[in-house]
């Protein structure tokens, strides 16, 4: 009897591909109706005084606890750099969770920035409503005494900004949001979308109570994910880092943690999602 031959050796299974280009461009269904249903939530959350926090005339950082507080950061404090670094500078400022549009104001009325300069992006129109037992309702548009920051509150869902008319090619030198990536079903995608399409070179984005994960998890599980992204985005060459509690910030009075991002490295990308790495490529 002749022996069977030996079966011909099967080629190893190879991993499937990293998907390339824009984490948003992948969102499965799944996710993309959970983005929806989110911001359909959000959409009466502050008449019906749900957050903790609606908006502020400043987002400040303050480190430390005690005599050992300190101020560390502030949206004023930055534009007010700014001003000063390039006094005739045009400085272009997108809020992201704007809420009443109280900052707007504030950019407006301290430092004189005008109103097609200001953007504040919110799921629900919060102007003059009563959105905290505490404080009074704050109207932008009697503030302003009139319709000229109309264009600049806009109502519309933070995870499809690329779909919002009135942001089409624009771009802003600060970017800031407070309190809002962690209302988003997908926070990381979001994140990479903003920075790639919306941060102007060497523009900051500066992202407070930011989180990674959004199912509930303890603050230290959910660092280890942001500092991850640090690091990956340090090994492209961005400039970034996390700040982390102890930290308070104002406008919610809750420890939060803080994600800071320059757009100075070369390349109009971030390559979050482009597979690649090398951070180069526009995602």
């Amino acid at each position: 009897m002749e022996p069977e031959p030996e079966p011909e050796p099967q080629p190893e299974p190879q991993p499937e591909a990293e998907p390339r280009g824009a984490l948003r461009d992948h969102r499965p269904a799944w996710l993309q109706g959970a983005a929806s249903e989110m911001f359909e939530e959000q959409a009466t959350a502050g008449e019906s005084l749900v957050y903790g926090a609606v908006g502020d005339t400043d987002y400040i950082i303050e480190a430390g606890a005690g005599v050992d507080k300190s101020r560390a950061w502030s949206v004023m404090d930055v534009v007010a750099a700014m001003r000063q670094r390039e006094p005739s500078r045009a400085i272009r400022v997108l809020d992201i969770g704007t809420g009443d549009g109280k900052l707007l104001w504030e950019l407006h009325r301290r430092f004189g920035l005008p109103w097609d300069d200001l953007v504040g992006v919110t799921a629900e129109d919060m102007r003059g409503v009563k959105t905290r037992p505490d404080k009074e309702p704050f109207d932008l548009r009697e503030a302003v005494g009139g319709a000229a920051s109309d264009a600049s509150y806009i109502v519309w869902n933070a995870e499809r900004l690329d779909e919002c008319p009135a942001l089409r090619g624009r771009s802003f030198d600060l970017v800031v949001s407070w309190m809002t990536f962690c209302w988003l079903a997908d926070p990381l995608g979001t994140l990479e979308h903003v920075f790639d399409e919306f941060l102007a070179p060497h523009g900051l984005l500066v992202a407070g109570g930011i989180q990674m994960l959004t199912e509930q998890a303890e603050v230290v599980e959910d660092l280890q994910f942001l500092s991850a992204l640090r690091e990956r985005l340090r090994a492209e060459g961005r400039r970034c880092d996390v700040r982390s509690p102890p930290l308070n910030c104002t406008a919610s009075a809750v420890p939060v943690q803080v994600l800071l991002l320059s757009n100075s490295a070369p390349g109009s990308g971030s390559g979050f999602g482009s597979g690649s790495g090398s951070g180069s490529g526009s995602s």
